[in-house]
């Protein structure tokens, strides 16, 4: 799926695809089309239209090759391939920012679901409570294949004067060391998926949250990041795993 913002930073006006979008009938509608979602979204009263799309071509297919990184095993060569995008974009080319977000159409639940499209938002209210996207991945290099860049978000949660950080699956990321005011953090400390006891103990001495839940730590000796993280923030442990 392709969206594109339409703040009209710059007068820039985009090439459209060459090829024609899927005809939209009566019996045939685009994939989680925004007129039927469970939550419609109000794209026409932003100026946006949707298209969707077949692309074909020719594609390496890849296996996941030593954790170093070194290699990236090819499974098929030049496999041809036919899938489909959905664009949402401003009607009028010439209100297209030059901003475009991408994501995936996530198949983890046996269907195509866009969940990316709702996290874009840097920050939204619901029901009283702040909600402000904060990234969460992966940089060392033998853990990218769990989480790479852009493919989720943390959050940070405002209930009044409070400011709750849920990190997701992460390292200790740039974006998480730059956060201030944090009352309450949760930190996961899991590897290979996350991040080690010394890392996650060495993050939260930056940002210094209030208070702190290690989570996502099964098989972690926890005592050692509550010692490790000293004075500096108040670590509660909880029986995650009971």
């Amino acid at each position: 799926m392709t969206i594109c913002t339409a703040t009209t930073a710059q007068n820039y006006v985009p090439d459209l695809p060459d090829t024609a979008p899927i005809p939209i009938t009566s019996q045939s509608i685009p994939w989680l089309h925004y007129k039927v979602l469970q939550r419609p979204l109000d794209l026409d009263g932003h100026g946006f239209i949707e298209e969707e799309y077949f692309i074909s071509g020719n594609a390496n297919v890849y296996n996941w090759g030593p954790a170093d990184g070194s290699v990236l095993d090819v499974l098929y060569s030049d496999a041809p391939y036919t899938t489909r995008f959905l664009s949402r974009r401003p009607a009028n080319p010439a209100d297209f920012s030059g901003n475009v977000y991408v994501g995936v159409m996530n198949p983890a639940r046996s269907y195509d679901l866009n969940i990316f499209f709702a996290y874009m938002a840097e920050r939204t209210t619901l029901m009283g409570v702040g909600i402000e996207a904060v990234p969460m991945y992966n940089i060392t290099a033998d853990r990218l294949q769990f989480h790479n860049p852009g493919r989720g978000n943390g959050h940070v949660l405002t209930f009044g004067d409070t400011r709750v950080y849920v990190a997701g699956d992460t390292e200790a990321i740039p974006e998480m060391l730059a956060l201030q005011h944090i009352d309450v953090a949760f930190i996961p400390i899991n590897l290979p998926y996350t991040i080690t006891v010394e890392q996650a103990a060495e993050a939260v001495r930056t940002f210094q949250p209030t208070i702190v839940y290690p989570y996502h730590h099964r098989g972690t000796d926890v005592d050692v990041f509550e010692q490790l993280v000293g004075d500096r923030s108040e670590v509660r442990q909880r029986n995650w795993y009971p």
